[in-house]
């Protein structure tokens, strides 16, 4: 049942399965703040599938 109410989310796949992580409510975070955020999450996954994926450093 909706709730009415707009939520910020990034989602994304690894190990093929898809997975969402909630920023904050609309209103209360800042499409900018939600922004930074989904940024920081993404660079995140990146760097631990690049670390899980056995691709050696250079």
């Amino acid at each position: 049942m909706p709730s009415g109410k707009w939520f910020f989310l990034v989602q994304y796949r690894r190990h093929g399965q898809t997975r969402r992580v909630m920023i904050g409510q609309f209103g209360v975070v800042t499409a900018e703040l939600a922004r930074d955020e989904s940024n920081d999450q993404t660079r995140q996954c990146k760097r631990r599938q690049w670390r899980t994926s056995g691709v050696a450093r250079r």
